[in-house]
C-alpha cells in the first residue's frame, strides 16, 4: 500500500513502517493466542472450542472463559439465502464444507456462550469428565445442619454451617 507520507512513493516512511510492524504483531499475536490451548498452554493450529451455557455465571469458576453469543430464530421462518458450499466427494456424493446463509422477517434471540479454545486432548479430557459427572450419582443423604445460612456453590444453593460461613469470609478477605 503507497505510503500517505511519502508523494514520491520512492522512499520507505519510517512511521507507516511502524505502523504496519504494530499491525503484523497485533495479528501475530491474536494467531498465537488462537492457536494456544487455554487448558494445557500446547502451541499448534488444530484447536476445538468448547461452547458451554447453564444459566450460571461461569467466571465465577476463576477459568479464562472467552463470550460468544448467538443468535436463535425459529426455522419455521428462515429463508434460505445462500446454500452452503460443498466439497463433490465423486458419484453424486458431496459434503458441506461451511455454512449457508438464511434470512428472516422475525424478531432474533440471543443466546450467551461461554467458550474455551483447547486442543483435541484437553477436549477428550473434558468430554470425559462431563460423562463421569453424568454417570455419578450422589447418594449420600443430605442433611442440613440447620443453620439457615445458605450459600451459592457452583450454581447451587447449598446451606452452610455458621463454622463453615466464618471460614469462607475469612478465605474471601472480608
Amino acid at each position: 500500500m503507497p505510503c500517505v507520507h511519502d508523494v514520491s512513493m520512492l522512499v520507505r516512511c519510517e512511521q507507516c513502517d511502524s505502523m504496519r510492524n504494530q499491525e503484523l504483531l497485533t495479528v501475530a499475536k491474536q494467531e498465537v493466542a488462537d492457536s494456544t490451548c487455554q487448558r494445557c498452554g500446547e502451541v499448534g493450529e488444530d484447536r476445538r472450542t468448547l461452547w458451554m451455557a447453564c444459566f450460571y455465571e461461569m467466571q465465577e469458576l476463576g477459568l479464562p472463559f472467552g463470550r460468544k453469543s448467538l443468535l436463535e430464530a425459529d426455522p419455521v421462518h428462515l429463508k434460505l439465502h445462500k446454500p452452503a458450499p460443498t466439497l463433490p466427494l465423486g458419484n453424486g456424493v458431496s459434503i458441506n464444507i461451511g455454512g449457508g446463509e438464511v434470512t428472516t422477517d422475525q424478531p432474533l434471540g440471543v443466546r450467551g456462550f461461554y467458550t474455551l479454545r483447547v486442543c483435541k486432548d484437553c477436549r477428550g479430557t473434558w468430554m470425559s469428565a462431563i460423562k463421569n459427572w453424568f454417570e455419578w450419582i450422589d447418594t449420600r443423604e443430605r442433611r442440613s445442619p440447620g443453620t439457615g445460612i445458605f450459600v451459592r456453590r457452583n450454581g447451587a444453593n447449598v446451606e452452610v454451617t455458621m463454622e463453615e460461613y466464618q471460614a469462607m469470609e475469612k478465605k474471601k478477605g472480608y
